[in-house]
């Protein structure tokens, strides 16, 4: 519970990944809570990010199937661990069993415009910006689209 409440220490978590400010174990609670009913419901699945061969968490991963063949993945990293490739294994591993298993024939996400780590992250994986959603997340809040189709991920 630590390590997830742990997130909203971080001002780039809380800015560009929706991670509550500060760090409770209330909010990692509620996290964890919405993340289970959205397995029970078929609306997604959240993975943690662990260290191969280790049980720290590293950070989160989830696949949302927002509507029908369609996945969007959303994400966090400790501060710790980027830099390092984590996240990319990890959302490469995510993106290709939504591919593999679940037969999607596109994964999405939503960015920052701000958010250069994000976007520099998918691109390395053959995601393909779409578009500008302005004012996305409330006034002044935009969010760059990207979507990527089988043959496409790297």
């Amino acid at each position: 519970m630590p390590a997830l409440a742990a997130f909203g220490l971080d001002a780039d978590n809380v800015r560009f990944g929706g991670a509550p400010p500060g760090s409770r174990d209330v909010e990692a609670v509620d996290y964890l809570c919405a993340m289970e009913r959205m397995r029970v419901d078929g609306r997604g699945v959240s993975f943690a990010v662990v260290e191969a061969g280790g049980d720290a968490i590293l950070g989160a991963c989830d696949l949302r199937l927002p509507a029908p063949a369609v996945g969007e993945v959303g994400y966090l990293l400790a501060p710790a661990a980027r830099g390092r490739g984590v996240m990319t294994r990890a959302l490469r591993l995510v993106v290709h069993w939504a591919f593999a298993e679940l037969g999607l024939p596109r994964v999405q996400a939503f960015a920052s415009p701000e958010n250069e780590a994000s976007l520099a992250l998918l691109r390395r994986l053959g995601f393909s910006r779409e578009g500008l959603l302005r004012s996305y997340r409330g006034p002044g809040e935009d969010r760059v689209a990207l979507s990527v189709l089988p043959d496409e991920l790297r």
